[in-house]
């Protein structure tokens, strides 16, 4: 499965890449949301099965990222990174997974194999596609997961 992450803590962001190559594929990292985007509308572009954005990053938010996103690549997964959970917009429901920073590398394991299940069976309950994160403020209200291409 190939991944993308995107933050604009580079730190954060190899971090985060070096922690999804020990579980999966090697990810692409990008350092803000409008490097992300330049490439999702490029003819280069190679759709993830999931994208890890951060949430608050200079520019763009995450949650504005992926409404971005979406409008290109309506059946794009995404996972939010993030220490403030109660941060509030409305495509803050639009995300598979959470990850509440800190988080541990079995965690972020944890979701890559949440994410292929979901893939294999199709969202559903049952894959626990975004039913679990790690903080309970993530939790959103009117979740539904995209279906994949």
């Amino acid at each position: 499965m190939m991944f993308h992450v995107i933050d604009d803590n580079l730190i954060g962001g190899k971090n985060t890449a070096a922690i999804i190559n020990l579980f999966s594929e090697k990810p692409m990292l990008f350092s803000s949301a409008l490097e992300y985007l330049e490439y999702a509308s490029s003819s280069d572009y190679q759709k993830p099965k999931a994208i890890f954005t951060d949430v608050l990053m200079f520019n763009m938010n995450g949650y504005e990222l992926i409404e971005k996103i979406l409008a290109i690549h309506p059946d794009q997964r995404f996972v939010i990174m993030s220490g403030r959970p109660d941060l509030e917009h409305p495509f803050k429901n639009r995300a598979c997974s959470y990850l509440s920073k800190p988080f541990h590398p079995m965690d972020v394991k944890k979701i890559i194999l949440e994410l292929e299940k979901c893939e294999q069976e199709g969202p559903s309950p049952e894959a626990l596609c975004a039913i679990t994160c790690g903080c309970s403020l993530f939790t959103p209200d009117n979740w539904s997961c995209p279906h994949s291409a």
